[in-house]
């Protein structure tokens, strides 16, 4: 996130992100005080933050998300195009970012959201220029739903803490040996081997 912050600017690029805590990764700060207390992001490239907890603010978040789809598709109809980079490149002064939606914990979201929504916001939402990202920070027999993991384009996998998990992801235990302090090295799955 910080990465692209960094390198994009707000006509560019926004985030929309839900985490355990709503803190936005570390990303926003608590404003207010006592029962008043909102989390306002410290980037201003995020334009939302809410927690897997507040069901409620996650329903707002995939209503948001859904309106600005049928927006999108409504102008991409109108020009004449199938996508989102072919908008951007007939209408370079019409600002519309990319949309990035980290979902942190994808299991514990999950279990607090469903997966239904998720679901249909990543079957259809990369021709609209709006990418979702998800961490997994354990696997399990049931990690990611069948359907979800059909429309999940591209994985990259992080240091992980046991060979196992390494070796059912990469069909090697290279994830296991990464330097726990080189950030944001990984793993591509692919055959034969995964590439780094």
């Amino acid at each position: 996130v910080l990465a692209l912050a960094k390198n994009w600017s707000l006509q560019d690029i926004a985030f929309y992100i839900a985490d355990r805590n709503g803190t936005g990764l570390g990303l926003a700060a608590v404003q207010g005080h006592n029962g008043s207390q909102t989390m306002k992001p410290l980037l201003p490239h995020i334009a939302d933050v809410v927690s897997h907890k507040n069901t409620i603010k996650v329903e707002r978040l995939f209503n948001v998300l859904n309106d600005e789809i049928r927006e999108r598709e409504a102008k991409f109809q109108a020009a004449k195009v199938d996508s989102w980079l072919a908008y951007r490149t007939q209408h370079p002064s019409d600002t519309m970012p990319a949309l990035v939606v980290v979902i942190d914990n994808l299991l514990e979201f999950l279990q607090n959201n469903g997966p239904a929504q998720l679901i249909d916001l990543v079957r259809g939402a990369k021709s609209f220029g709006i990418y979702v990202l998800m961490t997994i920070d354990r696997l399990t027999t049931t990690t990611v739903p069948n359907d979800l993991q059909k429309n999940i384009g591209q994985q990259v996998v992080l240091r992980l803490n046991s060979k196992e998990d390494s070796e059912a992801l990469l069909n090697k235990a290279f994830a296991y040996y990464l330097n726990p302090h080189d950030y944001g090295r990984g793993y591509i799955p692919e055959f034969p081997l995964p590439r780094e």
